[in-house]
């Protein structure tokens, strides 16, 4: 579906269409989560909308969404990866990374909404690194309270200027899809050493 349609169709059918476009781009499919919340917050402006029930049904759509990537991979994902990390579940190296997700897995949840494509996987990453559900929560859905009022706010604050931040996404996804590999093929190569060492 085109950026258009999708628009179209958030424009047509309100706060429904909103939560549910929001909840399947959290889950990764491709989805223009900033350009749709700046349009939700120009629709506030413009008084097709109610900005209580536009901002409710953003965030119950983003918190459904992180939630059901969560779950995957803590229900789907992190067996393969116990699996996978059998011999190696008690090495340094993997003890560190899950210190390390549960001090700082919480910020990086928070802040992963504002960077496209880190926040599609960073859920799946908590699932798999163990992070216990009453954690996720309390980062994951906080960051997605500000991050939805903070796009619907500016939505509303350009009005019909908000095509402003269509530009400004597709400006620096480009940068950010090429950390977003960067960072998968480091741990890739991480994984490919612990399994060298065991071997």
């Amino acid at each position: 579906m085109q950026s258009a349609d999708l628009l179209h169709l958030v424009a047509e059918h309100g706060y429904a269409a909103l939560a549910l476009a929001l909840a399947t781009g959290l889950i990764g499919l491709p989805v223009p989560d900033e350009v749709l919340l700046t349009f939700a917050g120009f629709l506030t402006w413009q008084g097709t909308v109610r900005l209580p029930e536009t901002a409710a049904a953003a965030f119950i759509g983003s918190c459904s969404g992180i939630t059901l990537s969560y779950l995957v991979g803590r229900g789907v994902f992190r067996p393969l990866a116990d699996r996978w990390f059998r011999r190696a579940a008690e090495g340094r190296r993997l003890s560190f990374a899950r210190q390390w997700l549960h001090r700082y897995g919480g910020w990086a949840l928070f802040f992963a909404y504002f960077m496209p494509g880190i926040r599609h996987v960073a859920a799946y990453a908590a699932g798999i690194g163990k992070m216990g559900y009453g954690w996720f929560a309390r980062w994951a859905y906080t960051g997605a309270a500000f991050w939805v009022a903070a796009f619907l706010l500016l939505g509303r604050f350009l009005g019909p200027r908000w095509h402003a931040v269509d530009r400004w996404v597709h400006g620096i996804l480009a940068w950010v899809t090429a950390a977003a590999f960067l960072i998968l093929a480091l741990a890739v190569w991480w994984i490919w050493r612990i399994r060298s060492k065991r071997l």
